[in-house]
Formats: structure tokens, sequence, C-alpha cells
């Protein structure tokens, strides 16, 4: 698993048939991600101007903001509050 990037982690997870109830929030988790990736793959002079922009860096605070959320979700249905959960969140 840690050789794994961060996406093939949530891919491998995705289609473990014991996590099905976590299915639906991977993939968000996994939608999330690729929108970052499509929002920070630019020049970093065009990536500053565009965080410099009050609305821009709302939306992409909010984005951050509601990735956290579903990672969380994901951990929390995953972890089913197992010690391990308790580690990984405390």
């Amino acid at each position: 698993m840690t050789k794994l990037t961060p996406t093939e982690r949530l891919e491998w997870l995705r289609v473990q048939p014991y996590l099905g109830d976590a299915k639906a929030t991977i993939e968000k988790l996994l939608e999330q991600y690729d929108r970052f990736l499509d929002t920070t793959n630019l020049k970093e002079e065009d990536l500053i101007q565009k965080f410099l922009d009050k609305n821009t860096r709302h939306q992409y605070f909010e984005a951050a903001h509601e990735f956290g959320d579903s990672m969380f979700r994901a951990l929390t249905t995953i972890g089913k509050d197992s010690a391990f959960h308790r580690l990984l969140v405390v």
C-alpha cells in the first residue's frame, strides 16, 4: 500500500468488496482530487494570479474544505471506529 500513489490507494480501496459502503465517498474523493490537479496544473505565475482573485480563492478554499470532509467520511466509514481508525484521526 505504501508504494502506491494516493490516487492508486483510493482506486484500490474502491474495488474492495468489503468496503462497499465507502465506494461513493471514495469516488467523490477521486473526482475532487482530479479537479484539484486540473486546477493547479498551471504555471506558477498563473496560479498566483488566480489566488489573488478573492472569489476564486474562496472557491479553492471551499473545495479544499469539502475534500477534507470527504476524506474524513471515507476514513470513518472504512475505519468503523476501530482502534486503528482512532490512531489515524487523533
